[in-house]
């Protein structure tokens, strides 16, 4: 079926979203030298706009809590699901401060398993107190720093930047956009004003 052949069965924001991410697949193709053919760049197209824009993980533990998984603050086995939505090239341009992000550990980086979701506290170019001597420090270019939302752990209780430092945005795989606890209870993650309204089109179409 035709890209214009499905659109017709998609809500117009869910369908932009899906080009510009199928567009985005294609621009960053054409900065590859074996992929000048047209017909290799339609293929990138037609195939980015094929994919899912969303992956499921899960999460367990109460770094998150009480946004995520809350039942982790009783009970250590509570596992919550997530959806994330799938960003191939994280920035300070798809990215914004509040934004709850998946990211690969790295701590150990390695492993598909060592997946963390935690809130962005600062991007790229953003000043930081450091806690030695006060002095300001910006985040570096192409890094973030990221923070479990509850307050009441404290490393080494919690694996966050305060252990790891700057996160390196290439770790990142996705925004996490929806919780899912049970079949009653479930519903959009708060993110940045900007990002929620970027995911509601996305929410809509894959949730």
């Amino acid at each position: 079926m035709s890209v214009m052949a499905k659109a017709g069965r998609l809500s117009s924001r869910y369908f932009f979203a899906k080009v510009s991410a199928a567009t985005e697949a294609m621009v960053e193709a054409m900065r590859d030298p074996k992929q000048k053919a047209s017909g290799d760049l339609i293929q990138v197209f037609s195939e980015a706009y094929n994919k899912q824009l969303t992956q499921v993980i899960g999460i367990t533990g109460s770094a998150m809590a009480p946004a995520l998984n809350s039942d982790g603050l009783t009970n250590p086995s509570a596992f919550e699901k997530l959806v994330v939505r799938l960003i191939p090239r994280p920035s300070g341009r798809t990215l914004a401060v509040g934004d709850v992000v998946a990211f690969n550990s790295p701590l150990n980086n390695h492993d598909p398993n060592s997946l963390m979701v935690r809130r962005v506290a600062a991007l790229e170019g953003h000043p930081m107190l450091t806690t030695d001597d006060d002095s300001v420090e910006r985040v570096p270019l192409g890094h973030c720093w990221v923070l479990a939302d509850n307050e009441q752990l404290q490393p080494p209780d919690v694996i966050d930047s305060r252990a790891f430092g700057f996160l390196d945005m290439r770790l990142i795989i996705g925004r996490v956009i929806y919780r899912v606890r049970n079949s009653k209870q479930h519903g959009p993650v708060a993110n940045s004003p900007q990002s929620e309204a970027a995911d509601a089109a996305v929410i809509e179409g894959e949730v």
